[in-house]
């Protein structure tokens, strides 16, 4: 593979953006007034059919670093791909269009990631309610702080694989380029899927605790208010958990790995099954969730200390779908 021009920016940020007009200019902004100045944006207008391309057109002829590329609507996943395919800088960052970052999060980053030699840095985060324009947190921050000085791998510490996100970390550019890495084209939770093929491949990983990064919540694009996208976001779901089961099976990974990666999985198995809305949904959905979970990962998970986690792992593993609905107390009729 050939190595990364030295002459190009330091940083490549890449944004895709679909219908982002409410949104934009905050995200835009964030970037552009970083204290960190040796950057590119690359905003990928997929498809945007409200203002948004007019607002990146404005942008773009304010500042020469920021530039547009334009497709057909073809999702989140390829908006990314395309970005990753033009950046030029020595490292990579992707935000996304309804977000916003902190003025030093970049310079953060940056110090972190030559500092370390990493392969990956990982931020800390916080969410922000757009309706109540609050914010929370999201992640362990005890974890956070206790790693704030280490450099390690998936290995060393398993509980990083439970940090699922394209959006709260630095990559070293070479180190995607050399593996191929890319996003599932047209899929839901296709950052899952990257989260656990770069985190395998990642030989130092580094963390930050500060928040540097604000994810924007109810703001009114949920995607499951529409019931038809919730039942394809279900099999989105299964497909991509199978595919990051096969690579973590095929990396042979150890058994805490196993457990912290079925802690997460299982929450969001509970939450899904929790938004169908009857019961043939339900057992449908029971049924392919089984497949995500063999005898020795189930055994590997009686390590876990939650245990609504482990009951419900055990109505899954016999096969209980009553068990499983009185568990999450559901019920149809």
């Amino acid at each position: 593979m050939a190595s990364i021009n030295a002459s190009a920016p330091r940083v490549s940020v890449v944004v895709p953006v679909y219908n982002a007009e409410k949104f934009l200019e905050e995200c835009l902004d964030s970037i552009l007034k970083q204290t960190f100045q040796d950057f590119e944006v690359i905003c990928v207008n997929d498809g945007s059919n409200d203002g948004s391309a007019a607002l990146l057109a404005s942008y773009a002829a304010m500042d020469p670093r920021l530039r547009v590329l334009t497709q057909e609507n073809a999702g989140l996943s390829c908006a990314r791909n395309a970005g990753m395919a033009v950046a030029r800088g020595q490292y990579l960052w992707f935000i996304d269009s309804d977000d916003f970052v902190a003025p030093e999060s970049l310079e953060m980053l940056v110090k972190r990631m030559e500092e370390t030699a990493a392969d990956i840095v990982i931020c800390n985060m916080l969410l922000y309610f757009h309706d109540t324009k609050t914010y929370a947190g999201f992640r362990d921050e005890v974890f956070y702080y206790h790693l704030k000085t280490r450099v390690f791998s998936l290995e060393e510490e398993p509980q990083i694989i439970s940090c699922v996100a394209a959006w709260d970390r630095l990559f070293n550019r070479q180190f995607l380029v050399d593996n191929g890495f890319t996003f599932p084209p047209k899929m839901f939770y296709e950052d899952a899927l990257f989260t656990v093929q770069t985190l395998l491949k990642a030989r130092r990983i580094a963390l930050i605790p500060d928040h540097l990064y604000y994810y924007r919540k109810n703001a009114g694009n949920s995607i499951t208010d529409n019931e038809a996208r919730s039942q394809l976001h279900r099999q989105n779901f299964i497909a991509i958990q199978t595919a990051s089961h096969e690579a973590l099976q095929h990396a042979k990974v150890s058994d805490s790995v196993w457990r912290y990666h079925l802690e997460l999985i299982l929450a969001q198995v509970r939450m899904h099954l929790g938004n169908c809305s009857t019961p043939e949904e339900f057992d449908a959905f029971f049924k392919q969730a089984q497949g995500l979970m063999n005898f020795h990962e189930y055994q590997a998970l009686q390590a876990s200390s939650r245990q609504d986690i482990l009951d419900f792992a055990a109505a899954l593993h016999q096969k209980d779908a009553a068990k499983a609905a009185k568990l999450l107390g559901i019920c149809f009729s």
